[in-house]
C-alpha cells in the first residue's frame, strides 16, 4: 500500500511523523511511504539529511510560495 502523509514545515514536524512511519513499515513490510510538506530549499536539505538516517520514509516532496511546483509528482 502507498502512503503520502503531510509534514508541516519544522524539522519537529518531521520527527513527530517519524514513529509513525515506523510502526506501518513494521506492519506492513512493502508499504511506500512519502512525505509532502510546504519549505524552502535550503530547510529541505535539512529534513533530507535526516531522513538519511532511516529507513521508513521513501521520498520527501515539497512545494514554495517562492519557487515553481518543481518537486511533486503524484
Amino acid at each position: 500500500m502507498r502512503y503520502l502523509f503531510y509534514c508541516g514545515p519544522g524539522i519537529g514536524d518531521l520527527l513527530i511523523l517519524l514513529p509513525y512511519a515506523k510502526v506501518i513499515k513494521e506492519n506492513d513490510p512493502q508499504a511506500h511511504i512519502d512525505l509532502f510538506t510546504i519549505s524552502s530549499r535550503a530547510r529541505i536539505e535539512t529534513q533530507k539529511s535526516i531522513l538519511g538516517l532511516q529507513e521508513y520514509v521513501e521520498r520527501l516532496e515539497y512545494y514554495s510560495a517562492k519557487e515553481p511546483l518543481h518537486s511533486i509528482r503524484f
